[in-house]
């Protein structure tokens, strides 16, 4: 019998592990941030991540801030499909790697510090810098 699927609010937090991390180490105002983030299910039942929309876009899955905490606005995001065949379901050990390139800011962020944080699912800050 196969295993039966389980939503991520029923899933225990030990069932998923999330990797966000920066690739690079040294951003422009030319050169886009690019982040990483890996969805790894540890358990034993399939995990569903919710609609592919709204972990594989930049603007409907992460946050962004400036040093002093002020929420950064990105471009308009556009409007989630939200349909059950764009669900995204992690097998059991199944890895899901997704890359954000971050060119989604009108003007494009100046010098300065930044962080970066997951907007559905528990993550850790990304602090980077722009230089000029």
């Amino acid at each position: 019998m196969p295993a039966k699927k389980k939503d991520l609010k029923q899933a225990d937090q030990k069932d998923l592990i999330i990797k966000f991390e920066l690739i690079d180490s040294l951003y422009t105002e030319k050169k886009p941030i690019k982040l990483s983030v890996e969805f790894i299910n540890k358990g034993e039942q399939e995990l569903s991540l919710g609609d592919k929309d709204q972990i594989e876009n930049p603007i409907l899955a992460l946050n962004f801030f400036d040093k002093d905490g002020k929420e950064l606005n990105t471009v308009p995001p556009p409007t989630p499909k939200n349909r059950l065949e764009d669900q995204k379901i992690l097998g059991r050990g199944e890895k899901y790697q997704i890359i954000y390139t971050l060119n989604i800011f009108s003007p494009a962020l100046s010098k300065g510090r930044y962080r970066a944080q997951m907007k559905r699912f528990p993550s850790k800050e990304l602090w980077f810098e722009i230089k000029p």
